[in-house]
């Protein structure tokens, strides 16, 4: 499903972009973020419990002129909790591609992102 396209500017250019999501149960979300002007795209899947240890978030980033990169972060179950708070998660995702966007074109990056979406992603 689509979600309500976040604000994104490189450079105080916007840059268009696209976010998906999908779930396979109440512990797992995924979430799919391209920028087709950029060629770039971060793709994030979040499992977590909030008896679990710790949640987990596993992120595929693919850019031009670089190799896909695939890495996964540990995070407290309480700070992304995926069943109660999807929004936590979409947050993050969105944290991570900023991050990412600055470290490759060395710009500010400034997302914002839709309540709609927010709203949406926590009722989905």
């Amino acid at each position: 499903m689509a979600l309500p396209a976040a604000d994104i500017r490189i450079a105080d250019r916007v840059v268009p972009s696209e976010t998906l999501f999908g779930y396979a149960g109440a512990f797992q979300l995924t979430l799919s973020t391209a920028l087709p002007d950029e060629g770039v795209q971060l793709h994030s899947s979040y499992l977590g419990h909030e008896s679990a240890e710790h949640s987990s978030a596993s992120h595929l980033l693919i850019a031009p002129g670089s190799r896909p990169h695939l890495w996964a972060v540990e995070h407290d179950p309480a700070d992304l909790p995926v069943m109660y708070a999807r929004r936590h998660c979409l947050l993050d995702h969105l944290a991570v591609l900023a991050d990412e966007l600055r470290r490759r074109t060395d710009a500010e990056v400034l997302v914002d992102v839709a309540s709609q979406a927010l709203e949406q992603i926590d009722h989905a």
